[in-house]
């Protein structure tokens, strides 16, 4: 299959978080189980990549600037959305996983260029949708967690299929004294 694996949030190495190292985990896996994958994202003028990538869009005019630095190709874009047509005409998906960072208006676009689509809530700042859910119909919908799948059940009317982040536990593994606990993102949403 192609799929595409998209955010409005910058991508890896311009910005590394969570959802930026799950998204980087998925590629791999279906890289490796043989299917074509390929990431839109939004772009940071900053470092190496920003600089490549500002040039690379000024002298083509395109809203999309391209690279492999990941291993698989990485779209970068201003506003991502506006460059679905681009990403679409080169090789249409045959399926695009929309993640954290203004969902709605790519969906919308892959939507009306006839690409199916499935999203994966990773939060419940619901102001980074970048829009209404409804409008986009019934849509399949993972969450990162049961809290997650819970809350859009709640506000939103929807049933996602909790699929925890992906990552490969080696990589964080560490030596400890086990005498300290770090709690990560506390919010009282």
């Amino acid at each position: 299959m192609k799929i595409v694996l998209g955010s409005a949030h910058p991508y890896l190495p311009q910005l590394t978080g969570g959802a930026q190292i799950s998204t980087h985990e998925i590629a791999k896996a279906l890289a490796q189980r043989g299917h074509k994958v390929r990431v839109l994202a939004g772009l940071s003028g900053i470092g190496r990549t920003g600089l490549r990538s500002r040039v690379m869009l000024k002298l083509t005019g395109r809203k999309l600037a391209s690279d492999a630095r990941c291993g698989y190709p990485t779209h970068r874009g201003w506003f991502p959305s506006e460059g679905v047509g681009e990403l679409t005409a080169a090789d249409m998906p045959d399926v695009v996983l929309l993640q954290s960072g203004r969902q709605v208006p790519m969906a919308l676009r892959f939507q009306e260029l006839g690409v199916p689509v499935v999203l994966y809530l990773r939060n419940v700042e619901f102001g980074d949708l970048g829009g209404d859910l409804h409008s986009l119909g019934p849509v399949p919908t993972i969450a990162n967690s049961d809290f997650t799948a819970n809350r859009y059940r709640e506000v939103y009317g929807l049933d996602p299929v909790v699929v925890h982040p992906t990552f490969t536990p080696g990589q964080y593994r560490t030596r400890t004294e086990r005498s300290t606990v770090t709690f990560v993102n506390p919010r009282r949403e």
